[in-house]
C-alpha cells in the first residue's frame, strides 16, 4: 500500500474522528474537554484503521524512566527555561528559586507566609482565594509543603536524603493519545520530579508533574501536522540510551523543527487557551510544632503572567481547579449545588461513563463543579457520598436504560467517576469493580504511578512504574500511537 493512499485514508479517518468528537462536545456542553488532563482527544475515540507493521517499545517511546536518560534533566533547567521564555523584561524577580518559593507560598496561611510584598500572591487563607472560585470549595490550609517557600530552602540540590529539599527527575511521559482529534494540539508531554527526601523517607514525599500541551504548528493539516512528533517518539526505539537522552532533551528544551519546545510557559497554562498544567502529589511531613495537616493531597496549578504594568510581567505558578474531579459532596444531597451537579451528571455524563472499555469511558464535568483539591481520604469517595441516595441512583439507572446493550449499573457509573478522579485513580479505586465486563481498577504503587525506587532495566537502573501503567494504560497508548502511524503511512517496525 502506498504512503499516498494511506495518507488519503488517514484524512478520511480524521474526518470520522472529528465528527465523533463534535458529537461528544454537544453532549457535554459547558465543559471544555481539551482541559481534561487524562482522557481526551485521540485516545478517547474508537480506534479506526491500523493493522500495519509499526511497533512501539512502550518503555522507550511512552514511559521513559531510565536514570541514564533522566540525568540530562533537572528541575532548575526546567524552571529557569520557563522564566527565560516568559516574555518578561525581568526574570521573575531575577531568581529561579524565587519562582519556586512564591509558588509554594500559596500553600501557607498568613501566619507562615514568606512574601509580604507581593500583591499578586494569594495565600491559602486569603478571603479572595476560594471566593474567586464559584462555589468556594474547601482548600486545606496551611500545608506542610508551604515550608518549600522558606528562604533557606534549596529545591535544586541533588543530594538524596531525608533532610535534602531538592528534586530529581523520575520520568518522561509521552501522551500523544491526548492529541486533539482535529489537530488543535499534539498531545501532552510530561516531566515528573520527586523530592529527594522521598527516596529514604516514605512519609515525606512530594512529586511535581509538568504537563505541557504541545501546539500543532500546522493546524490546517489536522492531526497530520502532528506526524513529526509521533515519528520522533517512534524513532527513539532504535536509538542507544545516550542518543535517546540527547534527542529527548532536545525535544523538551529546543523543540522539533517548526514546533514549540515542550518547556514553554504557554504550554503549561500561560497561553491564550489556558491548556496544559502542573500537578502535584503532596505528602510532606509537617515541621515539629506545625499546625499543618499531613494527608496525601493532589492539586493542580497553571502558569500565569502577572503584569503590574504592561512592561513588567512576571511568571507565576497559581492554584486552579483539579480537572475531571468534581467536589465529592456534590454526589450527596447536602451541598447547595448538588441538584445542579446531579442533573448534569445524569443528562450529560452517564452515557460517556457507560462506554464499554476501561481505557475509554470518560466524562467532562463543567468547571464550576470541579474541586480545588483531591485528598486521598474517604471523604473523596463518591460512592460513600452517594450512600443510599435513591433518587440520584434511580435517575442514573433510567438514563442507562436508554443506552442499548449496556450492562453497567448506577453503582458502576459512580465507581467509574471515582476512578477518573485523582484520589480514585491513585489510591481509592484500585481493586474495586467498575462493571460492564471490565476488570477491576488496576493497582498503583500506593498513591503514585511512578516511584522514587528503582529496578533493573535494559539500560541500567530505571524508576519503577505502576502495574496500572504497565498492564492497562500503556498498552492502550501504545496501540493509539501505532494505529496513528500505520494510518499515516509510516513503515514498520
Amino acid at each position: 500500500m502506498s504512503c499516498r493512499w494511506k495518507t488519503v485514508r488517514f484524512r478520511a479517518l480524521s474526518r470520522t474522528l472529528i465528527g465523533a468528537a463534535a458529537a461528544l462536545a454537544a453532549i457535554h456542553a459547558g465543559a471544555d474537554p481539551l482541559l481534561s488532563s487524562e482522557r481526551r482527544g485521540l485516545g478517547a475515540q474508537p480506534l479506526v484503521g491500523g493493522g500495519g507493521t509499526v511497533v512501539i517499545d512502550a518503555r522507550k517511546s511512552l514511559a521513559v524512566t531510565d536514570k541514564v536518560i533522566l540525568s540530562r534533566f533537572s528541575l532548575f533547567e526546567t524552571m529557569d527555561t520557563l522564566i527565560a521564555r516568559s516574555g518578561s523584561p525581568i526574570r521573575s524577580f531575577g531568581d529561579t528559586s524565587d519562582l519556586f518559593r512564591r509558588w509554594w507560598d500559596t500553600q501557607n496561611d498568613h501566619a507562615h507566609l514568606q512574601f509580604l510584598d507581593d500583591a499578586w500572591l494569594r495565600h491559602c487563607d486569603d478571603p479572595s482565594f476560594s471566593s474567586s472560585f464559584t462555589p468556594p470549595f474547601p482548600y486545606e490550609c496551611p500545608r506542610a509543603e508551604g515550608a518549600e517557600a522558606t528562604a533557606a530552602n534549596d529545591p535544586f540540590g541533588r543530594i538524596i536524603g531525608a533532610g535534602r529539599a531538592g528534586y530529581f527527575p523520575v520520568g518522561l511521559f509521552n501522551r500523544f493519545d491526548l492529541a486533539a482529534v482535529d489537530g488543535a494540539d499534539c498531545g501532552e508531554y510530561r516531566i515528573v520530579f520527586a523530592r529527594n527526601s522521598g527516596k529514604v523517607d516514605g512519609g515525606n514525599r512530594n512529586l511535581i508533574i509538568f504537563e505541557a500541551v504541545l501546539p500543532n504548528p500546522a493546524p490546517g493539516l489536522g492531526l497530520m501536522g502532528c506526524l513529526p512528533v509521533a515519528q520522533f517518539w517512534h524513532d527513539l526505539g532504535t536509538m542507544s540510551a545516550s542518543a535517546r537522552a540527547s534527542a529527548l532533551h532536545g525535544f523538551y528544551f529546543d523543540g522539533l523543527p517548526g514546533f514549540s519546545p515542550v518547556v514553554h510557559p504557554d504550554n503549561y497554562g500561560a497561553g491564550p487557551a489556558g491548556r496544559g498544567q502542573i500537578r502535584t502529589n503532596q505528602f510532606m511531613a509537617p515541621a515539629p510544632g506545625s499546625t499543618a495537616v499531613q494527608e496525601w493531597m493532589l492539586r493542580e496549578f497553571k502558569l500565569r503572567r502577572a503584569c503590574p504594568t504592561p512592561s513588567s510581567c512576571e511568571l507565576r505558578v497559581v492554584p486552579t481547579t483539579v480537572k475531571t474531579n468534581p467536589f465529592a459532596e456534590l454526589f450527596g444531597s447536602a451541598h447547595m449545588i448538588s441538584a445542579a451537579f446531579q442533573a448534569d451528571f445524569v443528562n450529560n455524563q452517564v452515557a460517556l461513563l457507560a462506554e464499554p472499555d476501561i481505557n475509554r469511558f470518560n466524562y467532562f464535568p463543567p468547571e464550576r463543579f470541579n474541586a480545588l483539591e483531591s485528598p486521598e481520604t474517604g471523604a473523596s469517595d463518591y460512592a460513600a457520598q452517594v450512600g443510599t441516595l435513591s433518587a440520584f441512583k434511580a435517575a442514573i439507572s433510567a438514563k442507562l436504560a436508554s443506552i442499548p446493550g449496556t450492562t453497567v449499573t448506577a453503582d458502576d457509573v459512580i465507581e467509574r467517576a471515582l476512578a477518573l478522579s485523582c484520589a480514585g485513580c491513585h489510591q481509592l479505586s484500585p481493586g474495586r469493580s467498575i462493571g460492564g465486563g471490565q476488570p477491576t481498577w488496576p493497582a498503583t504503587l500506593r498513591f503514585t504511578h511512578v516511584s522514587e525506587e528503582t529496578e533493573p532495566g535494559p539500560d541500567g537502573d530505571r524508576f519503577r512504574i505502576s502495574p496500572a501503567l504497565t498492564n492497562v494504560f500503556l498498552p492502550h497508548r501504545k496501540l493509539v500511537l501505532e494505529t496513528f502511524l500505520d494510518n499515516a503511512g509510516v513503515p514498520g517496525p
